[in-house]
């Protein structure tokens, strides 16, 4: 008659057991330190905003000093500021009748701030009543 008995590995079951790998941090670059927002004061009075006229479906290149962070139209339905290829320079197109205001956001927190109004083209009519008035 056969037996058959397991074989015991007594050299597996002296070793320790096997331990769980645990990867060291990753590092992560400090952050920069938190400012509060500038106030009223630091900004300085309200300059003249400066007035962008534009005909309804008319647009204009506006050129800024410098690129911006952000920009922000009040009433996108009534005028649009897109970005170009030339990070200083902004389309803005005038979609509807009617007043917006544009605020654009440059680095180190300094705003400035545009009216924009959005009006009937009259060019054409000018033009005509001219002729008419032979001048």
């Amino acid at each position: 008659m056969i037996c058959w008995l397991p074989l015991l590995n007594v050299a597996a079951a002296q070793q320790p057991p096997p331990q769980t790998l645990v990867r060291p941090p990753t590092p992560v670059a400090p952050a920069e330190p938190w400012s509060p927002p500038l106030s009223p004061e630091e900004l300085g009075p309200d300059p003249e905003r400066d007035l962008l006229e534009i005909s309804r479906g008319g647009a204009l290149i506006l050129t800024l000093p410098q690129a911006p962070l952000a920009v922000s139209v009040t009433r996108p339905d009534v005028a649009t500021a897109t970005a170009t290829a030339i990070p200083e320079v902004l389309l803005i197109q005038g979609r509807q009748l009617g007043t917006t205001d544009m605020i654009v956001v440059f680095p180190g927190g300094r705003l400035q701030a545009w009216d924009i109004s959005v009006a009937r083209d009259l060019g054409p009519l000018k033009r005509t009543l001219e002729q008419i008035s032979g001048r």
